[in-house]
């Protein structure tokens, strides 16, 4: 099988001839590789930068973001079967520590441990990769597209967790309540991938998330954080060491830039009380001058705390994963917009299909003058089977519990689109459906607006990148040209 090698110390990398591995004991998995990310560590050893080859080899496969799908299982394996999509983890414990006894190789003690791609173990840039089962990680179906994210998220995961575990120790107040992060100020500075997962989780978890960057705020990450809700900062306008001043103190602050200089500055965005965990590596030997002692007053008279977190745990893997699944469901498709697609494929979103209320004519609802989705609490509903799609289902359900409705009141499900409209006309109870199919409605059934209802679906244009036909490259012109008028 084909492999991507290097020759750690040396710049470059090549495609290398390698034995495609088998199960050899009963405990474990061989998964076949679909897609492998590339961060700046994989940029680092092409450069000839810290990479270490396994033990009696000069050359290692790099790689260690990974996605594939079971293709075989040793006679033993429980968590995962056949065809499934999963992950490996990166690290493997010294044996010897107690964290590695434990299950936490990402905090290992002697400095033995090894990792795949990176340090004494080769990678996932190859077409089939076997490990232990207690390095698997299952990720659902419905997380096929951004599956490769599993293992940055996982880092994120674990500097969150680490930082918001410290402040329930520290603080009194974050003690008392799970939902100490809710509303409480975080930045996140470089919103690149990791910056951008660190951003979703934060938003996930409650908080009011600032980006810091150096980018114009129409450019793509920018746009992609603002969908999300947070608040983008021109570090050009307003530098780290103002960010106090000219927006407030922050409760929490994420490093994801992995330049020196800033981070030391970002110390002076921190409020008092405040934590400060940093993931990004400076690159580079330069000195760098800072004022220790006003550094050491800050933390010491500001109560303040700043750790540094790498790698993650198992856990932590699958708590990238429920959070995935969380950020599908409340962000819909905008959360595959971090990944690039298939790249023999363009699009063009051009617009976008809300959803409404589908009642019977005559219904009470239809006598309100607006109506919210807490005031569907008692009326039945005609749901669709979450079989059909997951990840609308998850949506709608997700919008639901926002808005007051935490319950819906389902007496049947439909299998498909005209079963549901069918029930609906004789009064089974009321559905939700897009927009679009307005004009297949039967005259016994109104459409009406929610007021809270916010899912959209999106519609988009895709054509194979290579097609030059003349008629094809004239209507994706007049697509984009097209302004559809949003609708509220």
């Amino acid at each position: 099988m084909k492999a991507i090698a290097i020759v750690p110390g040396t710049a470059g990398a090549r495609i290398v001839d390698r034995p495609e591995p088998s199960i050899s004991t009963p405990d474990e998995v061989k998964l076949k590789v679909i897609r492998v990310g590339i961060c700046g560590t994989d940029r680092g050893e092409v450069s000839g930068g810290r990479a270490d080859a396994p033990d009696g080899q000069k050359e290692l496969v790099i790689g260690h973001e990974m996605f594939g799908q079971v293709v075989e299982l040793g006679s033993s394996v429980t968590c995962v079967k056949m065809g499934d999509f999963a992950v490996f983890t990166v690290r493997r414990g010294c044996a010897q520590c107690p964290p590695c006894l434990m299950g936490r190789a990402d905090m290992c003690q002697t400095g033995k441990y090894r990792e795949r791609g990176i340090h004494g173990l080769d990678g996932y840039q190859t077409e089939f990769v076997v490990d232990k089962e207690q390095y698997v990680v299952r990720v659902p179906v419905e997380l096929e597209a951004i599956g490769v994210l599993m293992e940055p998220l996982s880092v994120v995961e674990k500097a969150i967790d680490e930082a918001m575990r410290l402040q329930v120790v520290r603080c009194p107040e974050a003690a008392i309540t799970p939902a100490w992060i809710v509303g409480r100020r975080c930045l996140v500075a470089g919103l690149g991938p990791v910056g951008l997962l660190a951003s979703m989780v934060l938003r996930l978890r409650g908080a009011d998330v600032y980006g810091l960057d150096v980018v114009d705020s129409t450019s793509a990450r920018p746009k992609w954080f603002d969908v999300i809700g947070g608040h983008y900062v021109d570090g050009r306008l307003v530098p780290a060491d103002q960010v106090e001043k000219k927006i407030a103190p922050m409760d929490l602050v994420l490093d994801a830039s992995g330049i020196a200089s800033l981070e030391f500055n970002l110390l002076d965005a921190l409020g008092r009380n405040g934590a400060y965990v940093v993931t990004g590596i400076p690159g580079g030997d330069r000195p760098l001058q800072i004022d220790g002692a006003e550094l050491v007053r800050q933390l010491v008279l500001d109560n303040q705390v700043m750790l540094g977190s790498v790698n993650a745990a198992r856990g932590h893997f699958q708590m990238a994963v429920d959070d995935l699944s969380q950020a599908q469901l409340r962000w819909g498709t905008h959360v595959a917009a971090i990944t690039p697609w298939n790249k023999d494929l363009a699009h063009w979103e051009f617009a976008q299909d809300r959803i409404l209320l589908a009642v019977p004519k005559g219904h009470l609802l239809t006598k309100r003058g607006k109506i919210r989705l807490r005031d569907l609490r008692d009326i039945p509903f005609i749901w669709f089977q979450r079989s059909a799609n997951p990840t609308f289902d998850g949506q709608l359900v997700q919008e639901c519990v926002r808005g007051g409705l935490s319950t819906p009141r389902i007496v049947q499900e439909a299998t498909d689109r005209d079963t549901l409209i069918g029930f609906v006309q004789c009064r089974l109870g009321i559905a939700w459906l897009t927009e679009s199919i307005r004009w297949q409605c039967p005259r016994g059934i109104v459409l009406l607006p929610v007021t809270d209802m916010n899912v959209r679906l999106p519609f988009n244009l895709i054509w194979k990148r290579d097609n030059s036909s003349p008629l094809l490259q004239k209507f994706v012109a007049q697509v984009q040209a097209t302004k559809v008028p949003a609708r509220n």
